[in-house]
């Protein structure tokens, strides 16, 4: 399995947008999930950053704006609920609900 490039793990103890990023908690191949606390609110997410390169594709970039508008107002109990999406500078980015509990 190919691994996310390393500078995504960088941004541990960065702030990106209102995300305080925090320790990595997952790597895949596209991207890195970091535990991560919202400063907007003060709650612990799961924000997932995807490879610098995802957002210089044009067709990669309307694919994820369709699927975001699409998830976003998604809620049931066995979800985890979409908190938010984006792009800041380079990376696009999604704030999910951080579930604590064993992989």
């Amino acid at each position: 399995m190919a691994r996310a490039p390393e500078s995504l793990s960088n941004l541990s103890g960065q702030v990106l947008g209102h995300f305080e990023v925090g320790p990595v908690f997952a790597k895949g191949n596209s991207g890195v999930v970091f535990n991560t606390r919202d400063a907007n609110n003060n709650e612990t997410v799961a924000l997932r950053v995807l490879r610098k390169d995802f957002a210089q594709n044009e067709d990669e970039m309307q694919r994820f704006n369709r699927a975001m508008k699409t998830v976003l107002p998604l809620r049931h109990p066995n979800l985890v609920s979409l908190r938010g999406a984006g792009k800041t500078g380079p990376y696009c980015w999604l704030a999910m609900e951080f579930v604590d509990g064993e992989a």
